[in-house]
């Protein structure tokens, strides 16, 4: 059997900064969907800062393309007000944002996370709620990438610093 690497590495204290920078912002702004920014910066951060801003463009895309057709859909479900048709206009939002994700070049995976954002704003809220919860997801988002961001180059600098330092 493999021994466990049990050490907390780089990586997982970026995560936990990052995160409690997001849970700080809570305190603030009610509207704030903590978990959704924690979620980011435990999905954004990576070993560098280009890779975790890739990741982290790539989370807003697929947010904001989930939120937006989630949007649409929401739009489509108020005007019609027919249960049955919300299924279909479900089914294809989802088709549509798996799709749109693939036509912009998102990995499978990512794509996915794109439908879960979609499903998570067509069914957590009922009405016109659900539009404002797709723009705070949305923003919720961006302020755990940026977290994300400024806990990378803050880390880039310090290792480069120790680097020098040793030369």
């Amino acid at each position: 059997m493999n021994k466990l690497n049990s050490s907390v590495n780089k990586l997982d204290l970026q995560i936990v900064i990052a995160s409690g920078i997001c849970l700080l912002a809570a305190k603030w702004i009610p509207e704030f969907q903590i978990m959704t920014a924690c979620i980011a910066t435990l999905l954004c951060i990576q070993d560098d800062v280009k890779t975790s801003s890739k990741a982290s463009l790539i989370r807003l895309i697929i947010t904001a393309l989930g939120g937006l057709i989630g949007i649409l859909v929401i739009l489509g479900d108020n005007y019609f007000e027919d249960p049955k048709l919300f299924i279909f206009l479900i089914m294809a939002g989802l088709f549509l944002t798996l799709w749109g994700c693939k036509l912009v070049g998102i990995p499978a995976f990512n794509s996915r996370i794109g439908g879960v954002t979609f499903i998570l704003v067509v069914l957590t809220k009922t009405g016109v709620d659900r539009i404002y919860y797709a723009f705070f997801r949305l923003l919720s988002t961006l302020y755990g990438v940026i977290a994300v961001i400024i806990v990378s180059v803050i880390f880039t600098f310090i290792t480069k610093l120790k680097k020098i330092s040793k030369e």
